[in-house]
Protein backbone atom coordinates (compact mmCIF):
# COMPACT_ATOMS: atom_id res chain seq x y z
CA UNK A 1 0.00 0.00 0.00
CA UNK A 2 2.42 2.13 0.68
CA UNK A 3 4.10 2.23 -2.58
CA UNK A 4 0.64 3.26 -4.12
CA UNK A 5 0.43 6.35 -1.50
CA UNK A 6 3.86 7.47 -2.63
CA UNK A 7 2.88 6.82 -6.19
CA UNK A 8 0.01 8.98 -6.03
CA UNK A 9 1.31 11.75 -3.61
CA UNK A 10 4.24 11.92 -6.50
CA UNK A 11 1.62 12.37 -8.97
CA UNK A 12 -0.08 15.14 -7.07
CA UNK A 13 2.78 17.18 -5.34
CA UNK A 14 4.58 16.90 -9.26
CA UNK A 15 1.33 18.59 -10.97
CA UNK A 16 0.52 15.35 -12.85
CA UNK A 17 -2.99 15.19 -11.33
CA UNK A 18 -4.41 18.69 -10.82
CA UNK A 19 -6.94 19.61 -8.17
CA UNK A 20 -10.37 18.45 -8.90
CA UNK A 21 -9.04 15.31 -10.92
CA UNK A 22 -11.29 12.30 -10.00
CA UNK A 23 -9.39 9.21 -9.33
CA UNK A 24 -11.46 6.22 -9.56
CA UNK A 25 -10.03 3.01 -7.66
CA UNK A 26 -11.53 0.57 -10.32
CA UNK A 27 -9.37 2.37 -13.18
CA UNK A 28 -6.87 2.83 -11.09
CA UNK A 29 -6.25 -0.97 -9.79
CA UNK A 30 -7.00 -1.49 -13.33
CA UNK A 31 -3.61 0.51 -14.28
CA UNK A 32 -1.63 -0.33 -11.18
CA UNK A 33 -2.28 -4.16 -12.46
CA UNK A 34 -3.67 -4.19 -8.42
CA UNK A 35 -6.87 -5.15 -6.74
CA UNK A 36 -8.91 -2.57 -5.47
CA UNK A 37 -8.65 -3.02 -2.01
CA UNK A 38 -4.77 -1.94 -1.64
CA UNK A 39 -6.02 1.51 -3.84
CA UNK A 40 -8.73 1.86 -1.35
CA UNK A 41 -6.26 1.96 1.66
CA UNK A 42 -4.29 4.36 -0.22
CA UNK A 43 -6.88 6.88 -1.12
CA UNK A 44 -8.21 6.86 2.41
CA UNK A 45 -4.56 7.74 3.87
CA UNK A 46 -3.92 10.38 0.81
CA UNK A 47 -7.62 11.87 2.50
CA UNK A 48 -6.35 11.15 5.96
CA UNK A 49 -3.46 13.98 4.78
CA UNK A 50 -5.51 15.90 2.42
CA UNK A 51 -4.49 15.70 -0.35
CA UNK A 52 -7.64 14.11 -2.11
CA UNK A 53 -11.93 14.12 -0.51
CA UNK A 54 -13.40 10.98 -1.05
CA UNK A 55 -16.47 11.13 -2.24
CA UNK A 56 -19.36 7.69 -2.12
CA UNK A 57 -19.92 6.54 -5.11
CA UNK A 58 -17.85 8.95 -6.91
CA UNK A 59 -14.54 8.01 -5.90
CA UNK A 60 -11.42 9.99 -4.27
CA UNK A 61 -10.70 13.80 -5.87
CA UNK A 62 -7.68 15.11 -6.07
CA UNK A 63 -7.72 18.31 -3.33
CA UNK A 64 -6.66 22.00 -3.89
CA UNK A 65 -5.18 24.25 -1.55
CA UNK A 66 -7.29 27.08 -0.07
CA UNK A 67 -5.76 30.76 0.84
CA UNK A 68 -5.24 29.47 4.62
CA UNK A 69 -4.27 26.22 3.85
CA UNK A 70 -1.41 28.01 1.50
CA UNK A 71 -1.04 30.61 4.34
CA UNK A 72 -0.28 28.19 7.17
CA UNK A 73 2.02 26.46 4.76
CA UNK A 74 3.96 29.02 4.51
CA UNK A 75 3.96 30.22 8.30
CA UNK A 76 4.77 26.73 9.33
CA UNK A 77 8.05 26.77 6.80
CA UNK A 78 8.97 30.30 8.15
CA UNK A 79 8.65 28.80 11.79
CA UNK A 80 10.68 25.17 10.40
CA UNK A 81 13.25 27.57 8.85
CA UNK A 82 13.56 30.01 11.99
CA UNK A 83 14.44 27.37 14.19
CA UNK A 84 16.55 25.34 11.86
CA UNK A 85 18.75 28.60 11.76
CA UNK A 86 19.06 29.63 15.19
CA UNK A 87 20.01 25.76 16.13
CA UNK A 88 22.88 25.39 13.38
CA UNK A 89 23.84 29.14 13.31
CA UNK A 90 26.22 28.66 16.38
CA UNK A 91 27.81 25.39 14.22
CA UNK A 92 28.92 27.80 11.25
CA UNK A 93 32.73 28.35 10.96
CA UNK A 94 33.25 32.61 10.20
CA UNK A 95 34.66 31.58 6.90
CA UNK A 96 30.93 29.82 6.14
CA UNK A 97 29.30 32.49 7.64
CA UNK A 98 30.60 35.14 5.48
CA UNK A 99 29.77 33.03 2.63
CA UNK A 100 26.59 32.14 3.58
CA UNK A 101 25.85 36.13 4.44
CA UNK A 102 27.20 37.45 0.68
CA UNK A 103 24.99 34.87 -0.84
CA UNK A 104 21.58 36.27 0.78
CA UNK A 105 23.21 39.50 -0.17
CA UNK A 106 23.17 39.04 -4.10
CA UNK A 107 20.00 37.22 -3.28
CA UNK A 108 18.45 40.49 -2.08
CA UNK A 109 19.87 42.34 -4.71
CA UNK A 110 18.38 40.36 -7.34
CA UNK A 111 15.45 41.17 -5.91
CA UNK A 112 15.50 45.36 -5.76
Amino acid sequence: MKRFIVFWLKKIIDGKLVPGTKLKEKHVAEELGVSPTPVREAFKKLSGNGFVEINPYNGAVVKGLDEKEINDVYCCREALEKMALSESITKFSDKALKELFAIVKRKVLLLI
